[in-house]
């Protein structure tokens, strides 16, 4: 068959409607996926032939290939895509536009041609299945049904309305008794007052320190450090602090590079206003 191609970058094995007409094959399965094409269009194939026999360097292998009707510039006869290439386990000579695959001890090579040029919308990057989540219009969705007979359509349902009669009603609350209820009381209390140790104890190990005490017209810049450190340590951590003050964004001011998702400015407005304040 001349002009098929072999193309790494193709999710998908493709025939074209025409080259079948040639060899006389006239039935394929429904195909239950359709076809993400190189200029990004969809195109639903016509159909799916399993287990094709192709003869490729002398030897015959079995492919699954989608049909599509390509009657523009560039179209081929074949295309074969990585399902061929991985299941040949293909090896490529770009330099010597040479395939080389093994089959049981002998090694085949078949000889290309460089490139031929297509059409991008010839061109299959991978198969998609349809989204039904997203919808389909009228026309995809006929399409769908008639490929896939097996599948019942099912109509818009309130699916709550439906269902009402099979549900038992449960109460809003579940009974509780005193001594349940008494013991959730307990526990809460408990966390509650362990919440309040631990903030104590974490407030008694810090004292705060006020970065601009020495200048007295400037607002305070009061930090916590801790309060068990060595009076050297300490005195060490202030000198730096203070000398790097600037560094710290002490207000919103401060913060050139506020994202607005985090904090902004607004001014709320009537939206149905004019605008016209006389």
């Amino acid at each position: 068959m001349a002009g098929a191609i072999v193309d790494g970058g193709s999710g998908v094995n493709v025939i074209n409607k025409t080259t079948c007409d040639r060899l006389g094959i006239k039935k394929w399965d429904a195909c239950p996926f359709w076809l993400r094409m190189a200029d990004t269009s969809t195109v639903r194939p016509l159909g799916l032939i399993r287990h094709l026999d192709v003869i490729i360097g002398g030897y015959t292998f079995q492919i699954s290939v989608g049909v599509l009707q390509l009657d523009s510039v560039g179209a081929y006869p074949l295309l074969l895509g990585r399902p061929w290439l991985k299941t040949a386990n293909i090896k490529q000579n770009w330099n010597k536009n040479v395939l080389t695959f093994r089959k049981g001890k002998s090694k085949i090579r078949v000889s290309t041609k460089e490139k031929i040029t297509t059409s991008r919308q010839c061109l299959p990057i991978h198969a998609e299945a349809v989204n039904m989540m997203e919808g389909l219009d009228e026309t995809e969705e006929k399409h769908y049904f008639n490929d896939n007979p097996k599948i019942i359509p099912l109509f818009e349902v309130d699916i709550v309305q439906a269902l009402t009669p099979y549900v038992e009603e449960q109460p809003d609350t579940v009974p509780v008794d005193e001594q349940t209820l008494k013991e959730i009381r307990l526990q809460q209390e408990a966390c509650e007052k362990e919440m309040l140790v631990s903030q104590r104890v974490q407030a008694s190990s810090l004292e705060e320190l006020n970065l601009a005490e020495d200048d007295l017209e400037s607002q305070p810049k009061a930090i916590l450090i801790a309060k068990d450190m060595r009076y050297e340590d300490k005195q060490k951590l202030k000198d730096l602090l203070k000398q790097y003050k600037d560094v710290f964004a002490w207000s919103f001011e401060d913060m050139k590079g506020l994202d607005p998702a985090f904090c902004q400015h607004q001014i709320h407005l009537n939206k149905f206003s004019s605008g016209d304040t006389g």
